[in-house]
């Protein structure tokens, strides 16, 4: 999983998981309750957990939208053709409940096959549908192009457009200085719909510094784009959906402790942090899953606490042989000099003081910041994470031993085989009960991160 940056900083807005500071922070009625189809029923060799558009792959051919190929794989570098993507967009649309598609659908591409294949509306019932939605503009006014590839730009704009007409008026136009990454806002004709499609979201993912937007994507990029799409139609206006949080480098010593690090989350004090914020999406975070997050009733602990719980983490702290701090080094809480993440910082430092703990906030240039959460110099980081997935799966999955971004050297080989089961439950409970075990490692014995306030 590469990481990004989110907040200020519009490109920051393309990963899920983020630095503070390095500009701050990332007709089928059942969509949601289909990702759990998705994440049990779907898989192919070619796409392992590890691939960084597994989540999408695994939802949208969980709902038929996209499949794979005859051997089993998916091919998820392997090129779009244009027709094909037309299907996709419009069978998006038919999972949202906003298309529908039939014969009565005309094709007003003359270079379009009329049906032929194993699914009878396939391409010119599709494209027909995406012609009269104003989705494609065809290559002219009578051809479409059906065989050739679609670029990235042609995706970005299609999807674009197809939002616009099924949900008019939900894409926010970008401010007057909002800059695209890598000149994408530049070329004439999809130019602006690549700078709207940045800043709403719908590039989460993509990184777009290394990404060529007149070359061909992917299948794998495709999948990712319509799961943007539909994350931006349904979920992700629920909120919080983020989570903020101080990894702790478990390999450190003194933090190599888990009742030390037990120690450090219950004397945080998350209900003054959030108020500190002034801002009022912000709320203590009590555990690693937000509230919003489906079956949260289910998975979370009672273990954290919206205030300090000093008693008892001076108790932890004590058991584990180093009453008052004593013998313990002095923790460095290492941010990126904005001025929420020093406040942050310089509020946990001093609540940590209540249980007898030393630490001292660390200013790291932005520049300086990712190659310090990879040195072994790290000690406490500031990051977040950010749901662009209706499930918890993707908040765990951070934690595998073998997935990046694990910043905190932690990792635990029962945990990674109940995370792996969780794929192949049948039912949202039975999935929510393994959910509530990876939570109580996570938040109640180990505590490789001390979650502060969901927004």
């Amino acid at each position: 999983m590469k990481l990004k940056s989110v907040d200020t900083d519009h490109s920051a807005k393309r990963r899920r998981s983020f630095a503070l500071g390095l500009g701050g922070v990332v007709c089928l009625t059942v969509a949601l309750s289909l990702i759990s189809l998705a994440l049990a029923t779907t898989s192919f060799p070619d796409v392992p957990h590890t691939h960084d558009y597994h989540a999408a792959i695994r939802e949208l051919a969980g709902k038929g939208i996209i499949g794979g190929y005859e051997n089993g794989n998916f091919g998820p570098d392997d090129p779009v053709r244009r027709q094909q993507f037309a299907k996709m967009i419009v069978l998006t649309g038919v999972d949202l409940g906003k298309y529908t598609v039939s014969e009565d659908d005309v094709c007003p591409f003359k270079d379009v096959e009329i049906g032929g294949y194993t699914d009878p509306f396939f391409p010119d019932n599709y494209v027909a549908v995406c012609a009269a939605k104003r989705i494609t503009l065809g290559t002219t006014p009578t051809t479409f192009d059906p065989w050739n590839f679609i670029t990235r730009y042609q995706v970005i704009s299609m999807v674009v457009r197809a939002i616009n007409d099924m949900q008019p008026g939900l894409l926010e136009t970008p401010p007057a200085d909002f800059a695209a990454t890598a000149g994408w806002g530049n070329d004439p004709v999809h130019g602006a719909n690549a700078a709207l499609a940045e800043h709403n979201l719908l590039l989460l993912g993509f990184d777009l510094e290394n990404l060529n937007p007149y070359e061909n994507m992917t299948r794998g990029e495709v999948a990712h784009m319509l799961h943007n799409l539909i994350g931006k139609m349904t979920y992700w206006s629920n909120t919080p959906r983020i989570v903020y949080y101080l990894g702790l480098n478990t390999q450190h010593p003194g933090l190599d402790d888990p009742h030390v690090r037990q120690a450090l989350a219950l004397a945080v004090d998350r209900q003054a942090i959030s108020a500190a914020l002034d801002d009022a999406s912000a709320v203590p975070a009590t555990g690693w899953v937000p509230r919003s997050i489906p079956g949260y009733a289910a998975i979370t602990h009672d273990f954290l606490k919206p205030t300090a719980q000093v008693a008892q983490a001076a108790v932890l702290l004590a058991n584990a042989g180093h009453a008052g701090g004593a013998g313990l080094p002095e923790i460095k809480i290492q941010v990126t000099p904005s001025g929420q993440n020093i406040a942050v910082a310089n509020a946990v430092k001093t609540q940590w003081q209540a249980i007898g703990v030393n630490a001292a906030v660390v200013e790291v240039p932005f520049g300086d910041y990712w190659a310090l959460l990879q040195s072994d110099d790290v000690m406490v980081f500031r990051m977040g994470y950010i749901a662009d997935f209706n499930d918890a799966y993707e908040f765990f999955n951070l934690f595998r031993a073998d997935t990046g971004g694990n910043f905190t050297r932690w990792s635990n080989p029962d945990y990674d085989q109940i995370l792996d089961q969780s794929l192949l439950t049948a039912t949202d409970e039975e999935r929510w009960a393994l959910y509530s075990a990876l939570e109580k490692t996570l938040c109640v014995d180990e505590l490789p991160v001390i979650p502060l306030y969901w927004k």
